[in-house]
């Protein structure tokens, strides 16, 4: 895509309604809407840490039950983060490393 229709596209939209049937666009995740994140090392239960996934940045909280070191997971439709025990295998399975955590 050119860089005018790259923008036209982006101003396109931000024009749209937010009423959720759109997923987040994801310049890598094929058909994985689930992120990785490994919890910092100095985050708990309830901290806020940041997570960068292609050129976005999130701020996550620790879920409940969960410690540092510890995979989490990001749905992209949702913002949520999930405990790898609330996934599925496939959804595991399908899921993709996040670009950053800090």
């Amino acid at each position: 895509m050119t860089e005018s229709a790259e923008e036209a596209h982006r101003e396109s939209r931000e024009s749209w309604p937010d009423d959720g049937r759109f997923l987040h666009e994801s310049k890598s995740s094929g058909d994985s809407n689930f992120i990785q994140i490994q919890i910092p090392p100095d985050c708990y239960e309830g901290d806020a840490f940041v997570v960068e996934v292609d050129d976005a940045v999130f701020q996550m909280v620790v879920p409940v039950g969960c410690s540092p070191g510890e995979l989490i997971y990001m749905d992209m439709r949702e913002g949520a983060s999930y405990a790898a025990e609330q996934l599925t295998k496939q959804q595991r399975n399908s899921s993709r490393p996040a670009s950053g955590v800090r």
